[in-house]
């Protein structure tokens, strides 16, 4: 990911930027909102500039196995 322009991820039940490989992000405001992994990169992620925001918004039932 390399640039100045942005990105906005929302994903209500899911994770919000997987990669299957290497994840680079060099630059640009990035804003992830995600039920899951807001960011994941199978091998590794590298973040070489930009401004990152990440929510994670985890579901009350998604919690309810471990009380």
């Amino acid at each position: 990911m390399n640039g100045s322009g942005s990105l906005s991820v929302t994903s209500s039940q899911g994770h919000g930027i997987i990669c299957k490989d290497d994840l680079a992000i060099c630059g640009g405001p990035i804003d992830v909102t995600a039920a899951g992994h807001a960011i994941q990169g199978k091998d590794s992620v590298a973040v070489g500039a930009g401004t990152l925001t990440f929510s994670v918004c985890a579901m009350v039932s998604d919690w309810a196995w471990a009380r």
